[in-house]
């Protein structure tokens, strides 16, 4: 496969379905986590995400992805994008960084390029090589 943007040669060992599964998963599990947390849809914050993520959603074309915003309360300053369109915010980054939809749209951006396009599959890729080649070694001792 060919990276985006870069054209370079790539060898991912994890479909796309898998990843999406497997950012549904995982962003179900962390929603878990912080279920005290979550804020409701009804906050402003979260319709500030929903509202620039559903742009940036409309602008990545990604028919496969079923797209989920939260916002979880928590002073951390980040945000993450998983495979399959599944995206966090934590206040901290809302309450004390953003200050205008375009910010958001910036670092929503980056998270979605940079995370859960290239990144994530390479990483995901090299992480079942990587175990592949432990498990392997512990059964050939």
């Amino acid at each position: 496969e060919r990276a985006p943007y870069s054209r370079r040669v790539r060898m991912i060992d994890v479909s796309r379905r898998d990843e999406i599964e497997l950012g549904a998963r995982q962003f179900e599990q962390i929603l878990q986590q912080n279920r005290q947390n979550v804020l409701p849809k009804y906050d402003p914050r979260v319709q500030l995400v929903q509202t620039v993520g559903e742009r940036i959603a409309f602008t990545a074309n990604q028919p496969d992805f079923d797209w989920q915003f939260a916002v979880i309360n928590s002073p951390e300053i980040n945000a993450f994008c998983l495979p399959g369109g599944k995206v966090a915010v934590f206040t901290g980054l809302l309450d004390s960084v953003i200050t205008s939809e375009d910010e958001l749209a910036a670092v929503l951006a980056h998270e979605y390029v940079l995370k859960s396009r290239s990144v994530s599959r390479s990483l995901l890729s090299f992480l079942f090589t990587r175990s592949l080649r432990t498990s392997n070694k512990k059964s050939s001792s």
